[in-house]
């Protein structure tokens, strides 16, 4: 599966509701083998691993867990003391 800012953006829509402002948490899409399952960055920057994603997210399901999950940190303020 292939994550773009669109699929992550439609997939949350779909689950949360179509006027949705979660959605709008996640302004960019990367891949990346930097970080070996996914993060996000204060500014919303979704980092993905390819094979990560290849090996567990096989559902829409499975997409959606992990994109609250990654959306989660800057909401709840996870980044106050500085990245990481």
């Amino acid at each position: 599966m292939k994550i773009t800012l669109d699929l992550v953006r439609g997939t949350l829509r779909q689950a949360l509701g179509r006027e949705s402002f979660i959605a709008s948490f996640i302004t960019r899409v990367e891949e990346t083998s930097s970080c070996p399952t996914a993060c996000i960055t204060q500014d919303g920057q979704l980092h993905v691993n390819r094979e990560f994603v290849d090996a567990y997210v096989s559902s829409e399901q499975d997409l959606v867990c992990i994109l609250l999950h990654e959306i989660m940190h800057p909401l709840f303020g996870h980044f106050v003391y500085g990245p990481g």
